[in-house]
């Protein structure tokens, strides 16, 4: 069982950098509420975290966007960062406000797509840096 169960939820922010599978894009928030666009942030992701399924199971939701598709928008992209996985980069990259880490992926046969690192990221400044594992 974990200690606080709020380690279980969809998003998690801490300073000005988003955690989620995939990303939170603007046109999901905007088919959560058209409000929460403009909301405080910790609402936003109040109401990610407590999204029904039939809301989370559509390629749109923090679980499975494939965010480097340019037509998708990262919310608030100018003022936080988004850390994300689930698409598979030979490189750790950013692209329109989000950090894309899933290096260690594998393909068909089993042999890995990416490199083999991980991010350290201020989380006020969004600053980051790639060290090697």
């Amino acid at each position: 069982s974990l200690k606080n169960s709020s380690q279980i939820n969809i998003m998690h922010r801490i300073g000005r950098v988003l955690f989620s599978h995939a990303g939170l894009s603007t046109e999901f928030v905007k088919s959560l509420n058209k409000k929460l666009l403009d909301g405080n942030i910790d609402e936003v992701l109040h109401s990610v975290n407590t999204a029904s399924q039939d809301k989370l199971w559509n390629d749109e939701s923090p679980l499975w966007l494939r965010a480097l598709d340019v037509r998708r928008k990262a919310f608030r992209g100018g003022k936080y960062k988004q850390v994300v996985g689930h698409t598979p980069v030979e490189k750790i990259m950013e692209q329109g406000g989000m950090i894309f880490t899933d290096v260690f992926s594998t393909d068909r046969e089993g042999t890995q797509i990416g490199e083999s690192a991980m991010v350290v990221i201020d989380s006020e400044t969004g600053e980051y840096e790639v060290v090697e594992v």
